[in-house]
C-alpha cells in the first residue's frame, strides 16, 4: 500500500490537517474559555460559567491529546503495520534523532539532515541527488532512486531461488531492474570520476536496500541487526527467517563478510558465496565492496595519505575512522569505518553502511564543516553528528577527479 504514491499524498494531507489540529483548536478553546472567564468576573452569579469554561478545557485536552496519542501509537508500531508505516514515512521532517550503535559503545543519538538540506553549497562532480521519495529513506540519484522504490519486495530469503529462476538466473534478473543495476551486474565500473565513486556506491547500497539487508558486527560479540527499526520490517530479507550472517559455525566466531566470502559483491547478493542466509555486512565491508567494484584494491600499501585529520582536507573515496579514543592514528583499533560520499564547500557527506542504515534506511550522515579552523571544531562537528568519537582519521587510497 505505501508504494501508492497517491495514497502516501493522502497519509500526508490527513497527518497534516491533524497536526493543525491539535495546535490550532487547543489555542481557540483556551481563548473561548479565557472570554468565558472574563464573563464570569463581571458577573459572579452566573452559574452556566465555571461548567462552560470547565467543558471548554476538557475539550482542549481531549483534542490535543487523541490526535497525539494516534501518532504515538502509530510511531510505536513502527513497520509492523502497513497503517502505520505508510502514516510514519508521509511526515516531513525537519530532522531525524537517530540511534547509532556502535562497537562497545551504547547507542548514541544523531542528526540526520532532510534531503534538501545536502544540494545547500557549491559541488563539484556529484551525481543528481534532487530527487525525493515518501517510500525511500535514503538519498539516492534520481534513477536510482526510482528504481530502489519499485523493486523493495520483490523477494525474501524464503523464495529467493524460487523467483530468480523464474527470471532465468540472477543475471536476467538484474537486467530486469535497469539503470545501473543492468550495467554493471557482473561487470566492474568505472573508477576515475567523484561520480564513478558515488555510482559505485550506490549500487552497493541500492542492491542492500532492495534485499532489506542486515548488519553483522564481525566480532565473537553480539552484533547483529535487522533490518528494521523495530525488528524485521515487511521488506526485509530475513522477514520470515533464514538469517545466518557471518557467523562460524566451526570456529564459534563472528566474521567481517569479506572475511567468508571475499568481496565479490555480485557474488554475495546472487547466493554464489553462502547462499540465502549471508546477506549481512559489517560497517569495513562497505567500503571494500564498492572498490571491488571499481578493480580498485583497499590495501595498506596503497595509500596515498595517511594523516588527513581535517574536514576540509577529506576528498571522495576517503576512508574514514573513528575512535573512542584520543590520538589514535591507525585503523586496526578503529570502532567504526566510514567512506566520504559527497563533499561540498560547507560540509561532508559521510556514505555509512553500519547498523544504522539498518535500523533507519538512511546510509548518509552530514558533518557541517566549522567556520572555526582547527582540529578541535572539527571533532566537535563530527561528535554533533555521531555522537561519540572522541578521535577520527582520514586515509586516502586514489583520488577521483
Amino acid at each position: 500500500m505505501c508504494t501508492n504514491q497517491s495514497l502516501q499524498g493522502i497519509f500526508s494531507i490527513v497527518k497534516r490537517i491533524v497536526q493543525l489540529i491539535q495546535i490550532i483548536v487547543p489555542i481557540l478553546l483556551i481563548i473561548f474559555a479565557s472570554i468565558s472567564f472574563m464573563k464570569l468576573v463581571k458577573n459572579p452569579e452566573e452559574k452556566k460559567g465555571t461548567k462552560k469554561i470547565m467543558n471548554q478545557f476538557l475539550a482542549a485536552v481531549i483534542i490535543f491529546f487523541i490526535p497525539l496519542l494516534v501518532d504515538v501509537t502509530m510511531n510505536l508500531v513502527g513497520d509492523k503495520s502497513e497503517i502505520s508505516s505508510c502514516w510514519n514515512s508521509a511526515s516531513d521532517k525537519m530532522s531525524i534523532n537517530q540511534d547509532y550503535q556502535l562497537i562497545g559503545e551504547e547507542k548514541k543519538k544523531s542528526i540526520i539532515k532532510k534531503a534538501s538540506d545536502y544540494e545547500k553549497g557549491t559541488s563539484s562532480g556529484n551525481l543528481d541527488f534532487s530527487c525525493t521519495s515518501n517510500i525511500v529513506k535514503s538519498q539516492f540519484s534520481c534513477e536510482t532512486l526510482k528504481i530502489v522504490e519499485k523493486h523493495l519486495n520483490d523477494f525474501n530469503a524464503q523464495n529467493f531461488n524460487e523467483k530468480i529462476a523464474s527470471y532465468g538466473g540472477f543475471e536476467n534478473y538484474a537486467k530486469s531492474l535497469g539503470g545501473i543495476f543492468a550495467e554493471y551486474y557482473g561487470k566492474k565500473m568505472p573508477n576515475e570520476t567523484v561520480a564513478d565513486f558515488q555510482r559505485a556506491s550506490e549500487y552497493v547500497l541500492g542492491w542492500m536496500y532492495m534485499y532489506g539487508w542486515d548488519y553483522s558486527i564481525g566480532w565473537p560479540t553480539e552484533g547483529h541487526t535487522p533490518w528494521g527499526e523495530n525488528g524485521y520490517s515487511k521488506d526485509a530479507f530475513y522477514v520470515n527467517g533464514g538469517y545466518v550472517g557471518t557467523y562460524i559455525p566451526d570456529h564459534n566466531f563472528y566474521s567481517p563478510a569479506h572475511w567468508i566470502y571475499g568481496t565479490d559483491f555480485d557474488h554475495i547478493i546472487s547466493g554464489k558465496n553462502g547462499g540465502v542466509g549471508r546477506m549481512a555486512s559489517a560497517c569495513g565491508d562497505f567500503g571494500l565492496f564498492v572498490y571491488n567494484k571499481m578493480g580498485l584494491e583497499m590495501h595498506d600499501e596503497k595509500r596515498l595519505d595517511n594523516n588527513i585529520r581535517r574536514l576540509k582536507d577529506l576528498q571522495v573515496g576517503d576512508k574514514v575512522a573513528f575512535f573512542g579514543k584520543d590520538n589514535a592514528v591507525t585503523d586496526d583499533t578503529a570502532n567504526h569505518l566510514a567512506q566520504v560520499g559527497e563533499v561540498y564547500d560547507d560540509r561532508v557527506v559521510i556514505y555509512d553502511g553500519a547498523s544504522n542504515f539498518q535500523v533507519h534506511k538512511n546510509y548518509k550522515h552530514v558533518i557541517m564543516i566549522p567556520k572555526e579552523n582547527s582540529e578541535k571544531a572539527d571533532k566537535k562537528a563530527v561528535q554533533e553528528v555521531y555522537g561519540w568519537p572522541k578521535s577520527w582519521i582520514g586515509y586516502r587510497f586514489y583520488e577521483f577527479k
